[in-house]
């Protein structure tokens, strides 16, 4: 996430919490990307505005988060994602 974001600054707890409560998870992996310095990163994935939360899934995008931003939301949200497409590699 971007240090001078004011936005990002505010997200940046429940980021924290979100990665802390999957840290044990070795399916999911919760990570931030500085926009400033990885600018090719970012334009590659079209990066509207900070801070934009997108899913991946073996190396794929597949969604963007639009819910709310307090953990609760976060956590319900990557849980089911992340179940979902762990389903999918299970039943092949």
């Amino acid at each position: 996430m971007e240090d001078e974001c004011g936005h990002c600054k505010r997200l940046a707890p429940a980021w924290d919490q979100l990665a802390n409560a999957f840290k044990a998870n070795t399916e999911v992996e919760v990570m931030a990307v500085d926009c400033t310095k990885n600018k090719d990163l970012c334009t590659n994935y079209k990066i509207p505005g900070f801070p934009t939360l997108k899913l991946f899934f073996k190396g794929e995008e597949k969604e963007q988060y639009r819910g709310s931003r307090d953990i609760t939301s976060l956590e319900k949200w990557l849980t089911a994602q992340s179940d979902a497409l762990l389903a999918t590699v299970d039943d092949a």
